[in-house]
Order: structure tokens, then sequence, then C-alpha cells
């Protein structure tokens, strides 16, 4: 069996053959713009760009309010619809519709937030044994409904060369790699080291002398997690006066103290997305309140401070 084309045989037929033809082509597009959409959504909803949630996990760290609902979205997101027979404008709206719909949903994505380091990371010295300032994170992730999640991979007693060897375990470079925000702790420990290595005669030659090794381990660090991941936000915390409980006489520990901040900071800027968090200002003149027993570690007081300085310092960085 054969089917001829269809002949119109005036004018009127052909005009509303014409019209038929061109909202069948339109809303044929419609529908297929949709369905590419929803396909886009689902298809590329796990890959959410790093930027993209961590961006959303400092706006809630700002708003701390409840997400919106899906209704809520849809809400927003409406448009005054256009006359019914504007088509085009309608095909428009409706793939604007979706586009945004699947922004919201991406967007609601974990942030994940890693910490490692030394003790300052593991939480030594919290005498409510939460955690120190990861602890502090969990509880305002779970009090806020934070769309968040962080690891601690704090482990007390490290140096620099000790976490340069850790970064070469395929599971803490496997957590790295995940990871959106990674918080570090490092240094107090290599200071410390230096002091015990000439505890009968405290000069500031010593730590002088260290100080380039110092700053070439950091480098060392921040290149190999780099390589690991290079989209996240670093973050090192600085540290504070470690010998203030014990020698608070020695002023140079002091000083000594600075300066090595002040190399860990310099670090950090030849790094992209790599900030410095200074807290040594946190526990200046009152010890006694915010250390723990050894009068080396933070106590919950002194985690909580710090934990706030580092939340001012997320959402203070674009």
């Amino acid at each position: 069996m054969f089917y001829t084309k269809k002949r119109y045989t005036n004018t009127n037929d052909r005009n509303i053959g014409g019209l038929y033809m061109k909202n069948k082509i339109i809303w044929g597009i419609l529908l297929t713009s949709l369905s590419l959409g929803i396909i886009g959504l689902f298809y590329f909803g796990n890959e959410v760009p790093t930027e993209t949630k961590v961006t959303h996990f400092k706006e809630q760290l700002q708003e701390t309010e409840q997400e919106k609902t899906d209704e809520d979205i849809k809400e927003d997101k409406q448009t005054n619809q256009k006359e019914e027979d504007d088509r085009s404008t309608v095909l428009n709206e409706k793939l604007e519709d979706v586009m945004q719909h699947a922004k919201q949903i991406i967007a609601r994505k974990t942030a994940h937030i890693v910490a490692i380091g030394d003790s300052l990371t593991e939480g030594v010295g919290d005498e409510t044994e939460q955690g120190g300032y990861v602890g502090v994170f969990k509880e305002k992730i779970r009090e806020d409904k934070l769309l968040a999640q962080i690891e601690n991979l704090g482990k007390r007693g490290n140096r620099t060369s000790q976490l340069i060897e850790r970064l070469d375990e395929p599971d803490i470079q496997n957590k790295l790699e995940q990871a959106d925000i990674i918080l570090i702790t490092i240094g107090a420990n290599d200071v410390m080291y230096v002091l015990k290595q000439n505890i009968t005669n405290i000069t500031h030659k010593p730590f002088e002398e260290e100080k380039p090794k110092y700053k070439e381990r950091l480098e060392s660090i921040f290149h190999t997690i780099r390589n690991i991941n290079n989209e996240a936000e670093i973050y090192l915390i600085g540290f504070y006066n470690p010998f203030a409980g014990y020698f608070p006489d020695i002023e140079e520990l002091e000083v000594i103290s600075e300066e090595w901040n002040k190399v860990g900071e310099s670090v950090t800027k030849q790094f992209p997305k790599t900030y410095f968090v200074p807290t040594a200002d946190l526990f200046k003149g009152q010890s006694k309140e915010v250390l723990a027993d050894d009068h080396f570690h933070p106590n919950q007081l002194g985690y909580q401070y710090i934990a706030e300085r580092i939340l001012k310092y997320l959402n203070n960085n674009p």
C-alpha cells in the first residue's frame, strides 16, 4: 500500500496545516529538552563541583536556616506565564525551571570536610572527650542541620616530617581526594622537638636554624595535598605559644611561635585556595582558662575558640 503526501486545496488549509506542524515541532522540542534536562540531572547529579558544595555549605553557616522544601523552591522559581499562544516564550520558561531546579538539587549535595594533623586535630586535652574543635564542628553541623560531614584524621605527636609520611598512605589519600574542605593543624610539635633538643640551653639560634627546614616540609605537605586534590579549600590552622604554661617568663618562646606561624602563613600564600587561620591571640594572656591540665593542649573552651575562628575564616573566604 502506498501513501501520498497530503495536498491542501486552498490557502486556509495550508495555513492551518502549517500552524499545526509549527506547534507540533515546538512542543516536540519542549518535551525533548525537558527530558534531556531531567536525564542530565540524574546522570550528572553525583558529580557535583567542589566549589558548588563548599559555597552552599558556607551559605548554610551564614543563614543556619532549615533547607527549603522542593515546594518552596518551585514557588521561588516560578515566573509569570506568557500568553498561551506564545509557544517560544513558554519553552524558554520551562527550560529555565528545569535548570534552576536541577541546580538547587545539586547544591544540596553534602560538603565533605577532612581534618588532619596533630593532637590539636585529634582533640587531646578536651575534657569532654568530644573531639576538640572537630567535635565542635560536628555539633554545629548537627544542631544547624548543615549539609556537611567531617572526618578526623588527627594523630597525637605528629610533626611535619611524620605528616609527610602519612600522606603516602592510600587510605588517607583517598579521603583527601574526596574532600571539599581540608583543615590542618601542624607545627607545634616541630617547635617542641627543637625545644627538647636544647632544653638545657634555650636560645633563639637552634629555632632559627630549623625554621627553613620547617618551611620546606610545609611546602612538601601542601604540594602533596594539591597533587591529591587540586579543588578543595585548604586551611592551615596556626598554633599558639605552646610553652606559655611551662615557661611563662621566657619571652623568646613567644617570639619563636610568632615567627614560625609567619612561615606557615607565607607558605599558604604560595598555593591557590589555601588560607592561614591565626589562633595565637585567642590564648595570649589567658592560658589558665583555655588550656588543659597538661598546660599544653587546649581544653574544651580553647577548642571552642579555635572552632569559632575557623568558622569565621570559612565565611569570609569566597
